[in-house]
Protein backbone atom coordinates (compact mmCIF):
# COMPACT_ATOMS: atom_id res chain seq x y z
CA UNK A 1 0.00 0.00 0.00
CA UNK A 2 1.22 3.34 -0.61
CA UNK A 3 -0.25 7.03 0.46
CA UNK A 4 0.60 10.06 -2.80
CA UNK A 5 2.60 13.09 -1.04
CA UNK A 6 3.52 10.63 2.35
CA UNK A 7 6.84 11.22 3.97
CA UNK A 8 8.77 8.86 6.14
CA UNK A 9 11.18 9.12 8.66
CA UNK A 10 13.08 7.23 10.74
CA UNK A 11 14.85 7.74 14.27
CA UNK A 12 16.86 5.19 15.96
CA UNK A 13 19.27 5.50 18.72
CA UNK A 14 21.62 3.70 20.45
CA UNK A 15 23.87 4.39 23.51
CA UNK A 16 26.08 2.26 24.76
CA UNK A 17 28.64 2.79 28.06
CA UNK A 18 32.02 1.08 27.28
CA UNK A 19 33.70 1.67 30.38
CA UNK A 20 37.56 1.16 28.85
CA UNK A 21 36.21 3.16 25.94
CA UNK A 22 35.70 1.92 22.36
CA UNK A 23 39.03 0.88 20.28
CA UNK A 24 39.58 3.13 17.35
CA UNK A 25 39.80 0.30 14.89
CA UNK A 26 35.82 -0.34 15.78
CA UNK A 27 34.92 3.17 15.91
CA UNK A 28 36.78 3.07 12.33
CA UNK A 29 34.50 0.19 11.02
CA UNK A 30 31.40 1.14 12.19
CA UNK A 31 31.63 4.50 10.72
CA UNK A 32 32.40 3.26 7.85
CA UNK A 33 29.37 1.15 7.44
CA UNK A 34 27.42 4.31 8.53
CA UNK A 35 28.50 5.98 5.24
CA UNK A 36 28.14 2.78 3.28
CA UNK A 37 24.37 2.76 4.59
CA UNK A 38 24.35 6.55 4.37
CA UNK A 39 23.13 7.29 8.06
CA UNK A 40 23.34 11.39 7.91
CA UNK A 41 23.86 11.29 11.60
CA UNK A 42 26.13 9.48 13.23
CA UNK A 43 29.07 10.10 16.03
CA UNK A 44 30.71 8.52 19.19
CA UNK A 45 31.28 10.90 22.31
CA UNK A 46 33.72 10.68 25.05
CA UNK A 47 31.55 11.20 28.57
Amino acid sequence: MSVDGADVELTLEISINVPGGIPSNLVRTVSENCQTLKIQNFGFEDN
